[in-house]
Formats: C-alpha cells, structure tokens, sequence
C-alpha cells in the first residue's frame, strides 16, 4: 500500500507501509521492568528497536541487508522491531522492488523522495518516521551492506547499560584508497578540533535511545550527521563505543569521494560555530567589528602622529581612504551582531515588560471578579 505521508514546498515522500506477520503469534513486547544504568535516561530491558536506512540506488545490497537484519532483529534483547528504508530518487523504485519481500521479525517501511536530498535530510525523516511508532531505540546504518547488521545486539547492550549513544568503530575501513585517506584526515582533523576522543567520528553505524534521537534531530540537515557523536558529547549524552567489521561493498560504487573529507573540514568550522556562539553570535560578528574599527584607528592615529611611521604617505589621503572604508565594514559587522543578538532574543519568547493586576481600594471580592472580568474584556 502506498501513500503519500510527508509532503513540502519543494519535496513530496511517497511512504509504502507493509507490516509484517507477528512471529509465533503475538509479538514481543517492551518490557516494564526498568534498568538503572549508570546514564541519564531509564531504558526498557527489551527494547522496541527501529533500524534507518538511507538509501540511492543500493537495491542489490538491500537484498542482502534485509536478509542479515531478519537474522540480527530476533535478539533476545529486541521486542518489536522497524526498517526504516529512505529512497533518496534512486533511479528504480525501492518500494516497487520490496513490495514482494516479507519478514517475520520485522516492519518495513520504505520512504521515497523525488528528489535527491542528501544523506543528513534522509536521515532525519527516515528518523522521524520511526519515532511515531513505540520505539525505545534508533539504529542508523548505511544501506550499501558494509555495516553488518550481526553488531545490532551488542549496541543494544551499550544501551542498556546506560549509553544514551553508540558509535560503531570501523577497525578495518574497506573504502578506497582516497576515501580511506580522506576519513582518517576529517577524523583527525575533528578529534583536534572539537576535543572529542572518539576514534571514528565519521561512522554512519550508530545507535541511540529514543531521548537521544530526540536530542540530535535537530543537527540532521546539509551534511552534520557525521558530527553527532560531537553533538551528542557537547550537550551531554552519554556515548559509547562497540567495534565492528567493516565489509568490502558488493555492488555498485561509493557515493564518496576525496572531495567530501575536505568539504567535511569547513564543516567542523560550522560546528565550532554553533557550539560556541548559538545562544551569543554577537560576540563574534561586534567582535570582529570591533576589532576592525580599533586597528583602521590606531593605524590612521599612528600614520599622522609617528613621521617614521609614513607621515607622508597618511597625508597623500591613501592611507586615510583605506582606514575610514575599514571603519565603515567594522561598522557593518557590529550591526550584524546586533541584529544577531536580537533574532536569538525574539526566538526564545522572553517577555519585554511585566504586568501586574491590582485591585481597586474598596471593591468587594465578589464585585473584584466581575470587575477584572470588565476589564479584561475592555483590553480585548
């Protein structure tokens, strides 16, 4: 069956729902009992589990991987269990191939764009969706069959256990040459940046607990799902680690290249940027105006009133010219700034004024009611 469930301005996702027959019956449920681990969040014993799978034009490798989840999802540790597939505008229809598959340990639920959207966006509605179901965790996998499927129950341990996130640790990259070396520079470079310990930031392999998804949804857009376990450190979570085998992809050809790694390094500057200066963007834009303003200053002070600083080359006007257009972009940069700290003001509410209600000396209690009700009705 195939309906149209989300639907934008500029993106229609086509949903093709298929729920499975229940495996020996009724199918396992979440448990009550509660485990206190040692993290933040409280999480089922057995957990409702929901796999995300975005996907372009991967139909042979989907084949194999929803065999290898049918397998994996029958933990002992897994109740209900969901497949996620997003079909970012492959070329051939995903739903349309699947529609003959059926599975006795698992939902599946395919998604489908019109057009290419990216990983980050697939993500996030491939995400959304499984968060409308009874889904105590989320397990994000690439859907090209190099992530195996057969480390989904030990990530559920980590969890658990009292992780909020789990990072699969890929101990033996199967990429390409120029992949690999990108991979290890953007992880490098990250680990440098960000101070986050983690040995392979950039694995699409993760699982988390339903507040944690909650938690970073918000950060799956342009290409940022390779910094959630940063994000997932910065505000807190609890992240864990388990290590997995990468495997060598059977068909087709990596969506990846060289350029990517380099393109993810301006990114990590992004992510600086929303860490340190979300709540404040002021700072940064007054303060590089300000900064800009005071040096045009001191160098126009310094040229006249120093002559071994170049007198005359501050009296010939070109040095003038140059400090007073400095000036002005400094100027430029602090109204940035201001503007800035006044979007940041106006989106978080805050009130601008108290008002308070006073009672009239010598009314009645009774009367009081009837008389605030006046006046409210007045001020309406």
């Amino acid at each position: 069956m195939t309906e149209q469930c989300c639907s934008s301005k500029n993106l229609i996702i086509d949903c093709l729902c298929r729920p499975s027959p229940p495996r020996g019956g009724a199918r396992k449920s979440a448990s009550s009992i509660i485990y206190e681990g040692a993290g933040a969040l409280d999480i089922p014993v057995i957990l409702n589990v929901a796999v995300c799978l975005p996907a372009h034009d991967e139909k042979e490798n989907i084949d194999l991987l929803l065999a290898e989840l049918s397998h994996a999802l029958k933990s002992p540790v897994i109740g209900k269990a969901l497949v996620v597939i997003f079909d970012d505008a492959s070329p051939a229809h995903l739903g349309a191939q699947l529609a003959p598959w059926r599975f006795d340990s698992f939902e599946l639920v395919v998604l489908r764009s019109s057009v290419r959207i990216g990983k980050s966006e697939a993500l996030h509605h491939a995400v959304s969706e499984a968060l409308r179901e009874d889904i105590d965790a989320i397990v994000m996998m690439d859907a090209d069959w190099q992530d195996d499927p057969q480390y989904i129950p030990a990530m559920m341990q980590e969890l658990i256990s009292g992780n909020d996130v789990v990072n699969g640790r890929r101990v033996n990259l199967q990429h390409p040459w120029s992949q690999r070396v990108s991979s290890r520079a953007f992880n490098a470079t990250v680990r440098r940046v960000t101070k986050v310990p983690m040995a392979d930031i950039s694995s699409g392999y993760k699982a988390m607990s339903r507040s944690g998804a909650l938690a970073l949804m918000p950060y799956l857009y342009g290409e940022l799902h390779r910094f959630s376990l940063v994000m997932a450190v910065w505000i807190g979570l609890h992240v864990g680690e388990v290590n997995v085998v990468h495997r060598p992809r059977r068909f087709g050809k990596t969506k990846q290249g060289f350029a990517r790694g380099w393109r993810g390094m301006l990114d990590v500057w992004t992510v600086q940027f929303l860490r340190r200066y979300h709540a404040r963007p002021g700072q940064l834009f007054s303060g590089i105006g300000i900064a800009i303003i005071a040096t045009s200053a001191l160098l126009l002070l310094a040229g006249w009133a120093v002559p071994g600083l170049g007198f005359e080359f501050a009296a010939s006007g070109v040095l003038t010219d140059v400090a007073s257009r400095a000036i002005f972009y400094g100027a430029i940069f602090v109204s940035i700034g201001f503007l800035a700290e006044l979007i940041v003001f106006l989106s978080r509410g805050a009130p601008t004024i108290a008002i308070r209600s006073h009672q009239p000396s010598g009314v009645s209690a009774g009367a009081s009611k009837d008389f605030n009700r006046r006046d409210r009705s007045a001020q309406d």
